[in-house]
């Protein structure tokens, strides 16, 4: 069956996020946003049970 699977994480390391409060909170939320995203893509995939 080779199904191909692959996991990627990122880490994206920057000062910036946190030099004042308000870019740590817009860092998380866009975060969370991008994972979100993610989820929706992985959904089908989980479903299948192919994770």
């Amino acid at each position: 069956f080779e199904t191909p699977k692959a996991q990627l994480m990122f880490r994206i390391h920057s000062p910036e996020v946190y030099s004042s409060p308000r870019n740590a909170v817009l860092s998380q939320l866009y975060t969370d946003a991008i994972s979100e995203g993610f989820n929706e893509f992985g959904y089908p995939v989980r479903l299948a049970g192919l994770e």
